[in-house]
């Protein structure tokens, strides 16, 4: 797995009821805000998906992801900020938050990146599950038509020269968020779907305390 690919990997029709447009365009915006404001912590799985874009003189790949551009973990988070992202399959690597420092643990590369969280976090894809209740501060919000039985959100980030992403797409069954759709300035699409969310689980602050491996590089930025 490529570098860039695993730093990028931290630092997302018609629907079957026809529902008034208004009421639709409504409800994704709602159901981001309850989300953020009601669940105040949470775990559950998920499968990431990169589809790279093709290179210049490249036809188009196909619609089906290559299994190695396919990975797969878990992850828990607690507002405001504090959260663990593991990546589990096909490799081992770590984005952590105690609430205060972004964590990067390559464990392949042997490798432990710092990064101060205000600057890695506000425009990113993990501030709009696990960050504070002021995501219409760093995100333009614009409903869109609901396809694959999700009510579809696009974020724009305000400041793009803070996110490595063009949009994000967000997509929510029944207050719950479910899929996301990442879109990067060369053109890659990076898919997430969430699965077997516990919503409001007991976390207490100390887990998420990051241990330094013993004898890794420590990378400070």
């Amino acid at each position: 797995m490529p570098l860039r690919a695993r730093q990028n990997a931290l630092a997302l029709g018609l629907a079957v009821a026809l529902y008034p447009a208004s009421c639709a365009r409504a409800d994704s915006i709602e159901q981001l805000r309850a989300f953020v404001a009601q669940v105040h912590a949470a775990r559950g799985r998920f499968v990431q998906t990169l589809i790279e874009a093709p290179s210049r003189g490249e036809s188009a790949r196909p619609a089906a992801p290559l299994p190695a551009r396919r990975s797969s973990g878990t992850f828990l988070f607690s507002r405001p900020g504090r959260f663990i992202w593991r990546y589990e399959q096909p490799y081992q690597q770590i984005l952590q938050s105690d609430g205060k420092t972004f964590y990067i643990y390559d464990k392949d590369l042997n490798q432990v990146m710092l990064h101060p969280l205000d600057q890695a976090f506000s425009a990113s894809p993990l501030a709009v599950l696990f960050g504070r209740n002021n995501l219409e501060h760093d995100f333009a919000l614009r409903p869109q038509a609901a396809r694959d039985g999700l009510e579809w959100l696009k974020m724009t980030p305000k400041k793009t020269d803070e996110s490595p992403y063009r949009r994000i797409l967000l997509g929510f069954r029944n207050g719950q968020p479910e899929s996301m759709e990442l879109h990067d300035a060369f053109g890659n699409l990076t898919v997430l779907t969430l699965s077997a969310l516990e919503k409001n689980s007991p976390l207490p602050e100390r887990m998420f305390k990051f241990d330094m491996p013993p004898g890794v590089d420590i990378i400070r930025e």
